[in-house]
């Protein structure tokens, strides 16, 4: 037996002709019979503009007009619609949801996936929580007419936040830029990541006015093409094409590499000249990094991050080249709240092999720092590092072997809008400082600007980010080798 009605509110039933109510009544009875709440008492999320609603936990649905179809399950609701469920709240021109198959679309989507909010001609949920949004503009902007948005013709969004888009272009000032057509990543934060802007413009002594920027290519669901690339002034191009694919409990890559800064680059020493513009090549080289491994008993909380590479590295201007095979592992304890502040650290080790030698890493890093979005922000990072034996190249050499490095940023007066970001990174050997850096910050609700300049490399840089994904701090994040 099929039985189909529409309703508009509990009072427009008591409205009906004697006639009508019978078949009305009846059909509530089949209603709270299958397991829905029908009665306003009964259903504090009832809203209290005059619309119906149908619950069925975790389920609610609100509508002007509304259809159900007990033996299928089938419900159509239509006029100011809202539905409401562990996949998120949105509202619609129309929805159509299974109640037994925990399937259905909605038509003229609205609402908000974190932390996008979302217009879409279609929004399909299934039963994998799985949310597939068509046709859609996204923005982080909360104003009606926002700075920017992205539109993509498919945008899916899997249970662990990661997302897939495709045909994506970004709208800024109500025209459309460009567009990639594909791009992916993760809405989840890490908190251990150092922020990285998809586009900044600079410039330095080395690169001239220089252009960079990130790109991500997926190829399947656990493969994908990431490419880097800086490009300056002065002819120098850097560029790092990494082919990746996810394998177990990690992820392996070929890398390609051109010119990518060494991590121990440094002025203040005897071969200033050379440390200064050190880079390295990857020529190239495979490299597999496995997800954090999160310990259990007394060490609950903590979390071992392991990693290996080998393959042929070219540094320059050393002009050494040298094949290097190496493995690493690091150990990194909760966060420890103290006052207003978070405590942490992290110890790591790497041993590298080379033809005729080997040579081992040791770090240890202490920092304590403020929640990253607080209004007013530091962070305090004391690293240590040591070595033993010996490498043929200089970018595996320990530089620096105590270093401090410090972060403040807080607004300018009363202003919401304009802030100031100071950071200093000290050589404790040396006693100087190989980066002291100013930066002005202009923060609207969804999109921040910044103008850097370093004191010590005397650089500037111009970067721009969505605040929803990220900040200009530069905070030294988890210890990483150069694999």
């Amino acid at each position: 037996m099929t039985m189909t009605t529409l309703m508009n509110s509990q009072k427009r039933i008591t409205e009906r002709s004697p006639a009508v109510r019978p078949r009305l009544l009846l059909f509530l009875v089949f209603l709270c019979a299958g397991g829905f709440s029908c009665l306003a008492e009964e259903t504090p999320a009832q809203p209290a503009d005059g619309r119906a609603s149908i619950i069925r936990p975790p389920y609610s649905l609100f509508a002007l007009l509304m259809s159900l179809d007990l033996q299928t399950q089938d419900f159509v609701a239509t006029g100011n619609a809202e539905f409401r469920s562990p996949q998120g709240n949105f509202f619609a021109d129309d929805i159509h949801y299974n109640f037994e198959k925990n399937t259905g679309y909605l038509q003229g989507a609205r609402g908000a996936v974190d932390p996008f909010h979302f217009r879409a001609e279609t929004l399909t949920l299934d039963p994998r929580n799985l949310k597939h949004i068509q046709e859609s503009t996204l923005t982080t902007c909360a104003k009606e007419h926002p700075h920017y948005a992205l539109y993509a013709r498919d945008f899916v969004v899997k249970p662990d936040n990661h997302y897939e888009a495709r045909h994506v272009s970004l709208i800024f000032g109500g025209r459309r830029l460009f567009t990639i057509p594909r791009l992916a990543g993760n809405l989840k934060k890490d908190d251990t990541a150092v922020n990285k802007p998809p586009l900044l413009v600079g410039v330095t002594r080395l690169d001239g006015i220089y252009l960079a920027t990130l790109y991500d290519y997926p190829l399947s669901s656990n493969a994908g093409l990431s490419l880097a690339a800086r490009i300056g002034t002065k002819g120098v191009i850097r560029g790092d094409l990494s082919l990746y694919r996810k394998v177990g409990q990690g992820t392996l890559s070929l890398r390609v590499t051109e010119r990518e800064d060494a991590q121990n680059r440094v002025e203040d020493s005897a071969d200033e000249e050379i440390l200064e513009s050190l880079t390295v090549s990857r020529l190239p080289a495979l490299q597999i990094v496995f997800n954090p491994i999160p310990l259990t008993g007394e060490l609950q909380g903590f979390t071992v991050r392991m990693g290996a590479s080998a393959g042929r590295f070219r540094e320059e201007p050393t002009e050494v080249t040298e094949n290097r095979a190496q493995l690493w592992a690091t150990l990194r304890t909760p966060s420890y709240p103290l006052g207003p502040a978070l405590l942490r650290a992290e110890v790591g080790a790497q041993q590298a092999f080379y033809q005729q030698s080997e040579h081992q890493v040791g770090i240890a890093q202490l920092t304590l720092e403020s929640p990253p979005e607080a209004d007013r922000y530091f962070s305090i990072t004391y690293a240590y590092r040591g070595e033993n034996g010996s490498t043929p190249l200089l970018f595996d050499r320990v530089v620096i072997p105590r270093e401090l490095s410090s972060e403040l940023e807080l607004p300018i007066g009363n202003s919401t809008t304009w802030r100031i970001g100071l950071s200093n990174r000290m050589d404790l050997e040396q006693r100087r400082s190989r980066e002291l850096g100013v930066m002005a910050i202009y923060r609207l609700d969804c999109l921040s600007y910044a103008l850097s300049y370093d004191t010590v490399g005397q650089t500037f840089g111009v970067g721009f980010l969505l605040n929803a994904f990220g900040n200009f701090h530069k905070r030294v994040g988890s210890i990483r080798f150069t694999d």
